[in-house]
């Protein structure tokens, strides 16, 4: 049996999500209130994107609310100027918060030129014209859902509207020609009714002197009250989506990009379904649309990146092939808890974005629960919410939400839930498969990490890390950290040899599987032979950090196509030569926990690191199963 570290030693990573680990200590990431920065108590473990100091020796669970004893013993009548000094630091703090949690919201870019589609003259500078039909609600026969959830079960009746104008080659010369200047004309019929707008625009050379050659061309349009807008006959839509080419809210915006790379005289076809709100209401109101505009913006302006200060620690002139000279950090999306777990969708994968023209990373955040969807300029939206737990005692839970993710040959989702115990896929139709959460009648403690072998052999790490009370937690049934795999349905127990399995990653040819330890007493990475039942042979040590300074022990483990090894270990990322020679590591603004192989060529590495996600471009590629197939 493993032994336990004494309850005070919870891991490094496992820390409340409001501290941000430095080779040095800690250091606050920005907007902490006085209060805040004297309240490192457990009692705030809930207030999401904090960032505050931390001491190494404090244990949370052994530092007292501050404020608390000071209510407590302080006279209230003599203490007036304390009440509205307290009163007046809770609420800059409050305000502290609000301004943490809005740091991935969107950033506001003003368009290097906008073509107005109400106006006489838009619609001509893009070679456009409006046409416009009603739509007809029609009774129809249909199927309930069958066993496989589709339209196969018994026969029913259902309703369709007609038109559907969807595609982008449908035949609208019949439709009514509408000016541009009149779309703020009520159409429809009022109560449950739909109607379709559709034009197609054409780039012109230049719109108020700007060159729109290699321009980023947005198509924005307000319809009151929603609108679902379909682009050369693609609707584009991913689970979480909130606007673009699907209902945005109440009379809001939707935006859709229609290429980041224009070119004169490329044309688009624009679809609009415009749908009369609320649908529970029926009320008296119309359809008519509020803005319809093309947007432009120079190469790269709608990008939410921002250059990060680099370190880069050489020590072997090898590292040159592997960081190019002129090597850039950029930080891509902040304000989280605690990012994690990160992996690249490809554009047009087919069981979570079908219909996507561009890639996009999906990364956990297992201490607020959620996954989070970036798209490579730093648009970041919710992907899922409870990725992990929806437990009653959840507020006990440090990092309840999921935690490692990847795809499979299919391109499903399969992630680590922490506070569920389990590993889970996700399959094209919505449904949950549970692939494990038992190895001998017991529950597994917090899967962490995962990674699929080509002949879809799937392995996963172990530790208690999601746990309340990580290795001392009373819930836990299996006495010991595992690494596991599932071959041809059967789970088997492949390694016990850590306290603290953390990342994995398979050699380019799959004969080899890394495992590091995430534990600050041993920080090591082990090398295992593979063989073919999804067994492992007798591994053997790729590299000891123990004697490495800083607190952090081994995370994240990625390989790129040479065989080179990247591993978060202490102070920053380490790479690794094939034979396990150190070349260098790289340090930021944060300690970077996972990474994974991104955009479409697979050079650049995303850094899923405390807060914020992080990227660089290298000169090789990933060479991770999920990134070959499909």
């Amino acid at each position: 049996m493993i032994p336990d570290p004494k309850p005070c030693q919870q891991p490094a990573k496992s820390r409340p999500r409001h501290f941000v680990a430095g080779r040095d200590g800690a250091w606050p990431t920005g907007g902490a209130s006085f209060f805040a920065r004297h309240s490192v108590g457990s009692k705030l473990r809930n207030v999401s994107n904090l960032a505050l100091p931390v001491r190494r020796s404090v244990c949370k669970e052994h530092r007292p609310f501050p404020t608390n004893p000071l209510l407590k013993t302080t006279p209230m009548k003599s203490n007036h100027s304390f009440l509205r000094v307290a009163i007046l630091v809770a609420a800059l703090t409050n305000a502290s918060i609000l301004t943490l949690r809005a740091g991935h919201a969107p950033r506001a870019v003003l368009p290097d030129a906008v073509v107005d589609l109400r106006t006489t003259e838009g619609v001509a500078r893009a070679n456009a014209q409006w046409r416009y039909t009603d739509t007809t609600i029609r009774e129809i026969e249909h199927r309930d859902a069958g066993a496989d959830l589709k339209a196969s079960g018994p026969k029913n009746h259902t309703f369709d509207f007609s038109p559907d104008a969807r595609a982008a080659d449908f035949d609208d010369g019949r439709w009514e020609v509408i000016p541009a200047d009149s779309l703020e004309a009520r159409r429809g019929h009022g109560r449950l009714s739909f109607n379709w707008y559709r034009l197609n625009v054409t780039i012109p050379e230049k719109a108020a002197g700007f060159d729109l050659n290699a321009s980023t061309v947005v198509f924005e349009i307000v319809v009151d009250d929603y609108a679902e807008v379909w682009v050369n006959g693609k609707l584009g839509n991913v689970l979480g989506q909130q606007g673009g080419s699907v209902i945005a809210g109440w009379n809001a915006p939707n935006r859709v990009v229609l290429t980041r790379n224009a070119k004169r005289g490329e044309t688009f076809h624009i679809a609009v379904l415009g749908i009369n709100g609320p649908l529970s209401v029926h009320s008296d109101t119309y359809i008519w649309v509020r803005s319809a505009t093309l947007d432009f913006y120079r190469p790269g302006q709608l990008n939410q990146t921002r250059a990060a200060k680099l370190e880069v620690e050489r020590k072997d002139p090898a590292l040159d092939g592997i960081l190019p000279a002129d090597a850039k950090l950029e930080k891509v999306a902040d304000g989280f808890g605690f990012t994690e777990g990160p992996v690249w969708i490809d554009a047009g994968n087919p069981a979570i974005a079908p219909d996507s023209t561009e890639g996009f990373l999906l990364f956990s955040d297992p201490n607020n629960n959620t996954i989070y969807r970036m798209t490579p300029d730093g648009e970041v939206q919710v992907y899922k919410t409870k990725s992990g737990y929806t437990g009653e005692n959840i507020g006990e839970y440090g990092q309840p939400g999921s935690n490692g993710l990847t795809v499979d040959s299919e391109g499903r989702l399969t992630l680590c839930q922490h506070g569920n115990r389990r590993v889970v896929r996700i399959e094209k139709n919505g449904l949950t498969t549970v692939l494990a959460d038992r190895y001998n009648g017991k529950r597994l403690n917090s899967p962490n990490d995962l990674v699929y072998r080509s002949d879809g052999t799937l392995f996963f790490t172990d530790p208690p890390f999601g746990l309340p009370k990580f290795h001392n937690d009373p819930r836990r049934e299996t006495p010991f950290s595992g690494v596991y795999s599932l071959h041809d349905g059967k789970l088997r127990l492949v390694s016990t040899d850590f306290t603290g399995p953390n990342g994995l990653a398979f050699s380019p040819d799959e004969n080899f599987l890394y495992v590091g330890n995430w534990d600050e007493k041993h920080k090591v990475v082990n090398r295992y032979p593979v063989n073919a039942d999804g067994t492992l042979g007798k591994g053997a040590l790729f590299f000891d950090m123990t004697s490495a300074p800083g607190e952090d022990a081994i995370d994240g483990i990625k390989v790129d196509k040479a065989g080179n090894v990247f591993v978060s270990g202490p102070g920053g990322l380490w790479v690794f030569s094939p034979e396990g020679k150190h070349l260098g590591t790289l340090r930021g603004p944060e300690h970077p926990h996972n990474m994974a192989w991104g955009d479409a060529d697979r050079q650049t590495l995303y850094l899923a690191a405390q807060t914020g996600i992080y990227r660089i471009r290298l000169k090789n590629s990933g060479a991770a199963f999920a990134q070959r197939r499909l």
